[in-house]
């Protein structure tokens, strides 16, 4: 699965690290211009979302339990509540429907 990460936090880290620089002197002239160039690269990267499987809840008459149709993974030896609150697979991350 990919990394995400939030674009305003980034360029956030950029401005705090370019004005911790500033400060110390260090490359005065071009740190300013280096990190308009960073925000501004932020800004052109399209947003990523993670591709996710479709799965479903399938309950196990003879186990009792829910499990994942596409890992297998059952929950409920967890102490998670409820089946219907898990929009995602806790183990692959499948977005997950309830199938009784």
């Amino acid at each position: 699965m990919s990394d995400l990460i939030s674009r305003k936090a980034a360029q956030k880290l950029i401005c705090e690290y370019g004005t911790r620089l500033e400060r110390d002197g260090v490359y005065e002239m071009t740190m300013c211009a280096v990190k308009q160039w960073a925000v501004d690269l932020l800004d052109e990267l399209p947003s990523v979302e993670p591709e996710r499987k479709p799965g479903k809840w399938i309950w196990d008459k003879r186990t009792g339990t829910y499990h994942c149709s596409e890992c297998g993974h059952d929950p409920l030896h967890e102490d998670v509540g409820e089946i219907e609150e898990y929009k995602y697979c806790m183990n692959c991350g499948a977005k997950m429907e309830v199938d009784g």
